[in-house]
């Protein structure tokens, strides 16, 4: 399908390209939405500890700042989902090269929140010679 110019086209691609997209892509989308609430339970694990300062996505951050450390992080990955969804829609053929690195960084990013800062964060203050 070529690439479309007009709001019209887009709409047109949009509507062809969505049939059969939830049956085709229930697995990716069911690994998007358990990488994306474990990645959201831990923000919020970690901004009602640690504070809202801590959070390095500055969407998400504003989004804290603005909504608070519950209901920021909540809002703002289900933006970033629903952009996710509207991606793959749109580059139907390619989703999985999409879904995959996206539900990747999600699980890491939930990793990350529960122990990897307690790995990482000690040992790049070494580094930088500011323990």
């Amino acid at each position: 399908m070529p690439t479309p110019q007009t709001p019209r086209e887009l709409v047109a691609r949009f509507t062809v390209n969505l049939d059969g997209y939830f049956r085709e892509y229930r697995i990716w989308l069911i690994l998007l939405a358990l990488a994306a609430v474990a990645d959201t339970i831990s923000t919020i694990m970690f901004m009602v500890t640690d504070g809202i300062d801590h959070e390095v996505h500055p969407g998400v951050r504003v989004m804290s700042l603005v909504l608070g450390p519950i209901a920021g992080p909540i809002a703002s990955k289900m933006l970033q989902v629903l952009g996710v969804m509207a991606i793959t829609i749109y580059f139907r053929q390619r989703a999985w090269i999409i879904f995959m690195p996206v539900v990747i960084l999600y699980t890491w990013a939930a990793w990350y929140n529960i122990w990897g800062r307690n790995i990482y964060v000690p040992r790049l203050l070494d580094l930088l010679g500011q323990s």
